[in-house]
């Protein structure tokens, strides 16, 4: 989807893709609903260049890369999907990505949960459960922000949260329970 173009991605099967399964770029604002999105040679859907839109409901599992990454001042709403099983980061956000993340799982990715690098990075996570993951729960670093409210952190290797310099997030009314190792 790229140029402003929209659309309605309803129950598809996208997977096995050179590539991402899914972009969404250049402003476009597509609705992904119902699909399950798997075992793709990169990120599962990446929302990139101004992109927008709303990924509702999603499966989305097993991708080589991110599951979700939004960069270069990508903007979703991204609401009640289940991204887990990834051979990297469940979200990745970078390059100034943003976004609002509300009640997702995002669970036993083999890198973190959740990834938010350098400057004019600045999600919103809001009552997401981040479980399970093999590097760590929610990682921000390089100068990035964002805000994490009323979010669930439980059983992540390594750490729960980790705050590198230069980041400046909120962390407000979060659980931050049965940590691997650094809470």
């Amino acid at each position: 989807c790229a140029n402003r173009g929209c659309g309605l991605f309803l129950e598809n099967e996208i997977t096995e893709n050179i590539g991402q399964g899914a972009l969404v770029e250049n402003m476009a604002e597509p609705v992904l609903d119902g699909n399950v999105v798997h075992e793709n040679s990169e990120d599962g859907v990446r929302v990139a260049n101004r992109g927008k839109g709303e990924l509702v409901r999603n499966e989305v599992h097993h991708n080589h890369g991110a599951g979700v990454h939004v960069c270069s001042g990508g903007d979703p709403r991204v609401v009640e999907n289940d991204i887990n099983s990834g051979f990297k980061e469940g979200v990745r956000v970078s390059d100034g990505g943003k976004g609002a993340f509300s009640e997702n799982k995002i669970r036993y990715n083999k890198q973190l949960g959740v990834c938010c690098v350098d400057k004019k990075t600045a999600p919103q996570f809001t009552s997401n459960a981040i479980v399970g993951n093999h590097a760590g729960g929610v990682h921000v670093g390089s100068d990035a922000a964002g805000s994490f409210k009323t979010n669930t952190l439980e059983e992540n290797a390594v750490f729960q949260v980790r705050i590198t310099t230069g980041a400046n997030p909120v962390l407000d009314g979060n659980t931050v329970d049965r940590g691997k190792a650094i809470g």
